[in-house]
């Protein structure tokens, strides 16, 4: 269990990083995803609309994904069925 909640840890902190990515990384072949997405966003307020609503969908189906699987493994321990005494 505690690798477990180790890995899934690691996995979201790692996911959604930003900052450090944008700031050390100079080649656009090496860029994480959560950067990518920044590239959609062109010059003088232009946006790929399109590319930028598929590459966002795709981004964020693996998050989805373990919410939904550690939901169903840890869904009783969030029902506070202890908490309420009757």
């Amino acid at each position: 269990p505690g690798i477990t909640v180790v890995m899934i840890y690691s996995f979201i902190m790692m996911w959604g990083n930003f900052f450090v990515p944008f700031m050390l990384l100079l080649s656009p072949e090496q860029l994480p995803a959560s950067v990518s997405i920044f590239t959609f966003f062109g010059n003088y307020g232009q946006v790929v609309y399109g590319q930028l609503a598929a590459f966002s969908i795709l981004y964020s189906t693996p998050v989805l994904l373990l919410y939904v699987l550690i939901s169903r493994r840890l869904g009783g321990g969030f029902a506070l069925g202890g908490a309420v005494k009757g």
